[in-house]
């Protein structure tokens, strides 16, 4: 019997021969069987073995070769699913961000641990050892998920230096003379940690019911906690517990070791060699200047790249300068750093992304490969989601609400929007709009979608603004651009917005600044009771409008969001990696119709005059009715239609636009004569 931990269409399983270790069947890691696969069954129900392959599922077993380690790093893992061995000793299964295979060695190069993962696996519970003893469960958990980072971490006393766990922050001497004379336990006693046991509790702010998350190794001056997956060496301890950048927790750790301000060393010899100062500088914190003549800064405790000015650069050196007894305000003194920091800095732009990469807190994940890693300053990352990646896929809140907004079949294209959202590139030439009337749920989702991709990453704006001159700076390094109401009667410059949701090249320009050509990854949506009309009938402007109607009103007394629990959030990480793999391959989104379709949505909602004429009216040559008649009647049909109101001037010239003449008639009505205007040719149906 496979336990129910593996009964999930996610894993896969090979054929053992009974008692024995080893696959038979040709091209095992590809030909392999589902838990319920038949096959796999009545091979299992006959006495055969059976193997449980990892990589699959994010699936990572330890395989534990040695009992004394096997009793050191035991009580540093997370509680989880484990199967005691014929020979007594352990696998201990976890779900695992990166599920890569390596062996951790002794001196002698015995086996002390198989990490069985991508390639690998195991001999399954409930099957024989070659001995007759039964592969046992001891452990009748969950599994549960371990990252890349704590593995290696708890591991890291036995790893080859190749494989050892390395902080992401730039190592030069001074950090090592730092290492040599400040250690992690005098750190943590100076925190208040309880350092005669690991695991111990973590100060870090939140709950641990067994106050037993942290975990420290005092030989490799490393830790870890498990319940936000911060850790590192000493430099990340304080910058977690200080919360503050890297440059800081290195000039708190240079002053508790005594050491002396490398950096005023090097502006106290700047009339010697500015650039030799520059190339500290960027040893220290790693930056660039690129050829849009904008600065970057890496912030190690976002793991990202932020775009600073020259200001921002002066002063993140201002410490160091004021230490040197040297002004940098002087005004040569100044253009000579500023100099050589831009020679310095445009030496050392980091590499491109992978169009196919998103960023999760300070990991990469590669969307269609399935390869997790920590963002490091040698690649662009500018946009970092702050939601880790949840266990599942399951949201019922938001799922319930969703539902309510649109419908349950139309749901589902509002998570695919949320996953488009979160990709630095844009394929699929889209604009997003909701359409409906006030209290619908239009803007929650909004600030839904806010919350979830992170303040930083969204820009706002409205639809004519952001066609004009510095309009499209907003869209600069942002996943997503939120429009409000579009107030515009008329779209005029639809190449412009064909352009920017394009995927084409376009002037990013900032006051004061040169302007420079660029791609907008940026994905607009729009929430709008009403579209502008538009001139441009092609194809190539219809087929971008994927438009959703919210047809439901609600009471305000709510706040929805408070009712969401972030723990949905995680899960909407990892759903919409999924959603976001099957939109790359599929190259398109659930529910959006066809271009005709979209054409028509977007004709109904730009011009709903043209709407009430084709329903509400007769129309022939030898019609007429008075215009405030006319007007009086539409306005009870835009209102019932949940439309924004138009004034008469735009009704009277819509009515031109659509060939209906206006003219001033003289008429008896009842026992006088009225000279009211009158639309030609048109007449309200009873």
């Amino acid at each position: 019997m496979i336990p129910k931990q593996l009964q999930n269409d996610v894993f896969k399983f090979v054929l053992l021969k009974h008692k024995e270790k080893i696959p038979f069947e040709f091209n095992w890691t590809i030909n392999n069987y589902n838990f319920n696969d038949p096959k796999l069954l009545k091979w299992i129900e006959e006495g055969g073995n059976y193997g449980v392959i990892g990589g699959y599922g994010g699936l990572l077993v330890l395989d534990f070769d040695d009992i004394e380690i096997q009793k050191k790093i035991v009580p540093l893992l997370p509680k989880t699913f484990t199967v005691k061995t014929g020979s007594g000793k352990l696998h201990k299964y976890f779900i695992s961000d990166d599920p890569e295979s390596f062996k951790v060695l002794n001196s002698k190069k015995e086996t002390l641990i198989d990490i069985q993962g991508e390639g690998k696996q195991v001999v399954g519970a409930n099957c024989f050892h070659p001995n007759g003893n039964k592969y046992e469960v001891i452990d009748d958990s969950e599994i549960a998920r371990i990252s890349n980072k704590r593995l290696k971490i708890v591991l890291n006393d036995y790893l080859k230096d190749k494989d050892k766990f390395k902080p992401n922050h730039v190592i030069d001497p001074i950090v090592n003379k730092i290492k040599e004379k400040v250690s992690l336990v005098d750190l943590m006693q100076e925190y208040n940690y309880d350092v005669s046991i690991s695991p111990t509790m973590c100060k870090l702010g939140h709950g641990s019911k067994g106050e037993k998350c942290f975990s420290f190794n005092e030989n490799s001056g490393l830790w870890h906690c498990f319940h936000c997956d911060a850790g590192g060496d000493i430099f990340n301890f304080v910058m977690e517990h200080d919360n503050c950048d890297f440059i800081k927790a290195k000039q708190k750790l240079m002053n508790r070791a005594g050491i002396k301000n490398n950096l005023a060393g090097a502006i106290k010899g700047l009339d010697q060699d500015y650039v030799e100062f520059a190339e500290k500088f960027f040893q220290i914190q790693p930056y660039f200047y690129d050829k849009a003549k904008m600065w970057w800064l890496w912030n190690f405790k976002d793991a990202k790249w932020e775009s600073i000015d020259e200001v921002d650069m002066l002063n993140s050196i201002y410490e160091s300068a004021k230490d040197s007894g040297i002004s940098i305000t002087n005004q040569k003194i100044k253009s000579n750093i500023i100099t050589a920091l831009k020679m310095i800095g445009r030496l050392n732009i980091p590499k491109k992304t992978k169009k196919t990469w998103v960023q999760f807190k300070n990991k990469i994940y590669d969307v269609l490969s399935g390869i997790i890693h920590e963002s490091t300053p040698e690649f662009f990352n500018v946009n970092p989601i702050p939601w880790d990646v949840g266990d599942s896929q399951d949201t019922p809140v938001m799922d319930k609400i969703f539902t309510e907004w649109v419908g349950e079949e139309k749901k589902e294209l509002l998570y695919d929007i949320i996953a488009y959202s979160i990709l630095q590139d844009f394929p699929l030439h889209r604009i997003f709009c909701l359409v409906g009337n006030g209290c619908n749920g239009k803007s929650v989702f909004l600030n839904l979608l806010n919350k979830f991709i992170g303040d930083e990453n969204c820009a706002s704006t409205e639809l004519d603004g952001l066609l004009e001159r510095f309009g499209t700076s907003v869209l600069f390094k942002k996943l997503v651009c939120l429009i409000g109401e579009t107030n515009s009667n008329k779209l005029e410059k639809t190449s412009l917005l064909k352009r920017i949701s394009g995927n084409d090249s376009i002037d990013f320009e900032f006051k004061g600044k040169d302007r420079f050509k660029g791609k907008s990854y940026c994905t607009l949506l729009i929430a709008t009771n009403t579209l502008p009309t538009t001139m441009d009938r092609t194809d190539g402007f219809y087929r971008r409008w994927v438009i959703l109607s919210f047809p439901n009103k609600f009471t305000e007394k709510i706040d929805i969001l408070s009712t969401i629990p972030d723990s949905e959030y995680n899960n909407l990480a990892l759903k919409s990696l999924y959603n976001l793999k099957r939109i790359l391959e599929n190259r398109s989104f659930r529910r959006e119709g066809s271009i005709e379709e979209r054409k028509a949505r977007y004709e109904e909602h730009s011009d709903p005059l043209k709407q009430f004429i084709e329903t509400e009216c007769y129309t022939n040559p030898n019609l007429e009715i008075p215009v405030f008649e006319f007007y009086d009647a539409f306005c009870v049909f835009l209102e019932k239609n949940r439309y924004r109101e138009m004034s008469k001037k735009e009704v009277s010239q819509g009515m031109s636009e659509h060939g209906f003449e206006s003219k001033q008639i003289c008429k008896k009505v009842g026992d006088s004569f009225k000279n009211w205007r009158y639309f030609l040719g048109i007449s309200i149906k009873p």
